[in-house]
């Protein structure tokens, strides 16, 4: 085993052993090496640290990543809560709100037939949004009454004056589904 000499020591001595070689003339070589296991050693620590300290910001970054998957879970699971409860009285007004909630262009189906509306523009904090449509969303029936026209969706409205509950069946990201919608 090489003994470990500081390297002030090192270059000190260097720096001598010149200047003597120099005032009795002769010629001088220096061969001054660095033991290789001291290096490597520290460069393999060096190396050991960096590679956990990026395993400690993937770990972090993987932790924020399930979390925010988690989140994303649980925002769809809630979007599926079919269920919902309106009033009386903010049923009887939708009427006079319809600019309000939003917008419904008649879909066609693939048979290029109309099935129902497209919503858009749902606004937050509405009925539409309250009873859990969503943008994109196409209402095909409402209680088992086609959308196919708008005298048919004003039949359908019509028909909600007496009901306690209604269905609205809709397709949602290429999904059917169903609402159900209680009236208190």
């Amino acid at each position: 085993m090489r003994p470990v000499v500081p390297l002030s020591v090192l270059v000190g001595s260097t720096l001598l052993g010149v200047a003597v070689g120099a005032l009795i003339g002769a010629e001088l070589h220096v061969d001054v090496t660095v033991p290789e296991a001291v290096v490597e050693r520290h460069t393999l620590h060096v190396a050991i640290e960096a590679d956990e300290a990026q395993a400690q910001r993937t770990e972090a970054r993987d932790a924020r990543r399930s979390v925010e998957e988690r989140e994303r879970r649980e925002r769809r699971e809630r979007r599926r809560h079919t269920d919902a409860e309106v009033s009386r009285a903010e049923l009887d007004a939708l009427g006079d709100d319809l600019p309000r909630l939003g917008r419904a262009l008649l879909h066609r189906g693939p048979d290029g037939e109309f099935d129902g509306y497209r919503l858009s523009a749902i606004r937050s904090d509405t009925l539409g949004d309250r009873v859990g449509l969503q943008n994109g969303d196409i209402v095909h029936a409402i209680d088992g009454h086609p959308l196919t026209s708008i005298s048919e969706a004003m039949e359908a409205y019509a028909a909600l004056a007496d009901a306690e509950r209604f269905h609205v069946a809709l397709t949602r990201r290429g999904e059917p589904m169903s609402l159900v919608v209680h009236v208190r």
